[in-house]
């Protein structure tokens, strides 16, 4: 769902500019932060259940600090703000 909504989020060029577009938005979006997004929401507990039955937890507990990656994403988010309401 966040990413079909980033995707269709508009934004702002280097010049000011609201961009609406589909295709601009999407190139821009994939260019960012797309990768981010589909490493935090890839479902990591398939990778899991195909390890060794006695390293799961081990695997498991690794694979969970891919979803660090969303506080990557939230502090972007943050930061973004901040710039656009010129707070520092």
């Amino acid at each position: 769902m966040q990413i079909y909504l980033n995707f269709h989020m508009s934004y702002r060029n280097n010049i000011g500019e609201l961009i609406c577009d589909g295709k601009r938005l999407l190139i821009h979006y994939a260019k960012g932060k797309l990768p981010l997004d589909l490493l935090a929401s890839f479902p990591i507990d398939l990778f899991a259940l195909a390890a060794p039955a006695n390293k799961r937890l081990f695997v498991l507990s690794y694979l969970r600090l891919l979803h660090l990656l969303r506080l990557v994403r939230m502090q972007q988010f943050f930061s973004d703000l901040a710039q656009r309401l010129n707070i520092e």
